[in-house]
């Protein structure tokens, strides 16, 4: 097991209506509520990340900003060769 660095997504609360902020270009489940860009508090302070909650960068597959993300020492499992 080897720690690493990562970003992390973390819940981004609007400060307008009170719902949670959808990550951006992310799709949520109809029968959830989320902020979305229909409330005016979507893109003023906090700004929402492109991360759900505990979602990290690595699992995203692209790089994140630090918008609506912290960086968290996270272990990954190393996979060692195999001797033969």
């Amino acid at each position: 097991m080897s720690a690493a660095l990562q970003r992390v997504g973390v819940q981004v609360v609007c400060t307008i209506c009170g719902c949670t902020k959808k990550p951006i270009g992310q799709s949520a489940p109809l029968s959830m509520s989320f902020c979305t860009d229909e409330c005016a508090g979507y893109r003023k302070l906090p700004y929402p990340g492109s991360l759900w909650p505990n979602e990290t960068e690595k699992e995203f597959g692209y790089p994140v900003g630090s918008d609506g993300t912290k960086e968290a020492l996270l272990w990954e499992k190393v996979e060692l060769p195999v001797r033969e």
